[in-house]
């Protein structure tokens, strides 16, 4: 079967202090995965101004080795990388990144970071600015990857700011898109609004109500998922035996998730981490994993994602099995060419 070619839209903060870690493990399987070509990767602001995700994208690619560098990894030459804009449709970026900062300077996040956040490899300077900033794409930028034969699925798992741009901003997109998968919004959990459909609501409802067709993961299932701190650390030294190109990735990776883990305990209501962002790529290479049904959605106007008779019918991912996908996880990113889920 021939891979799905994808465009992942996301907000990685992979060794940020205050972001969390879960896009750089998306991103690290899309471009491993022999079924999934990723086309493109944007960066979107969210956990992260997008210049800074955009440079910790490149981190994960440069220590992934897109394509797998004939080490059996997937089928993705390196992927072109785009900045998206600022500033999100709506809402403000200034609560977002307030929230954060306030979050990475609190007891716990001192406490997983250090006092130094410069021991991150990718580091924010103290005004919030990375250094070297990366000009914003152009709307022509991100049309012009959608330009390629094969349809294309937009993976959004962060704010949908850059993906409900193209959709209104090119009509001729949507002919090549065949599908948008969406890890955001929380159906339950009474007023509780997820991260990525708050900090820009109407970017969330354009992508929902656009007609073309969408999956959404959201924060009831990807809540349910648990990586923990000993199941990481096995991970980690299964990877000590498998040669030096799977040293050197799980050592950068473990700089990045073993800090998130430390903070994720302190703050969330989890023994490790929940791994959001991994569930909407295997949602789509792997639906065996997962169990899905239709309800009828629409996005308030703080980001609530909510059922209504007269909402739009979409895929909601109910269930997944978080064995398998971390298992699945650790053989795509650190074997060569085992990306089947066990039977």
């Amino acid at each position: 079967m021939a891979p799905r070619r994808i465009i992942l839209d996301c907000d990685p903060g992979n060794g940020v202090p205050g972001a969390n870690v879960d896009d750089a493990l998306a991103l690290a399987y899309a471009l491993r995965s022999p079924l999934v070509d990723v086309g493109a990767v944007w960066t979107v602001f969210g956990n992260t101004p997008p210049d800074l995700g955009y440079r910790c994208a490149s981190e994960v690619i440069r220590v992934v080795g897109a394509g797998g560098s004939g080490a059996g990894g997937g089928p993705s030459s390196s992927p072109v990388l785009r900045c998206g804009p600022f500033q999100p449709a709506s809402g403000d970026p200034q609560r977002w990144l307030r929230q954060r900062r306030e979050s990475a300077s609190s007891p716990a996040g001192l406490a997983a970071w250090g006092r130094r956040p410069e021991r991150a490899s990718v580091r924010e300077e103290a005004d919030g600015d990375a250094a070297g900033e990366v000009p914003p794409a152009r709307l022509g930028d991100l049309v012009d990857d959608l330009r390629c034969p094969e349809q294309t699925t937009l993976v959004g798992i962060g704010p949908l700011t850059n993906i409900a741009r193209v959709l209104t901003g090119w009509g001729a997109a949507p002919g090549r898109v065949d599908r948008i998968v969406v890890m955001g919004g929380a159906l339950a959990f009474g007023t509780m609004v997820d991260t990525n459909f708050a900090v820009d609501p109407r970017a969330a409802r354009v992508v929902v109500r656009f007609g073309i067709p969408v999956t959404i993961v959201p924060l009831d299932t990807t809540r349910t998922t648990c990586l923990t701190r000993d199941r990481w650390r096995a991970i980690i030294r299964r990877a000590a035996e498998k040669g030096p190109m799977a040293v050197a990735t799980a050592s950068a990776f473990d700089a990045w998730v073993s800090p998130w883990l430390s903070y994720s305990e302190a703050t969330r209501p989890v023994d490790g981490m929940w791994v959001h962002d991994l569930v909407a790529l295997v949602a789509l290479a792997h639906p065996e994993l997962v169990d899905s049904s239709q309800h009828r959605v629409d996005v308030r106007d703080d980001g609530k994602l909510v059922e209504c008779p007269d909402g739009v019918p979409v895929d909601i991912v109910e269930a997944v099995d978080n064995e398998a996908m971390i298992s699945l996880w650790e053989r795509t990113v650190f074997d060569a060419g085992a990306a089947a889920p066990p039977p």
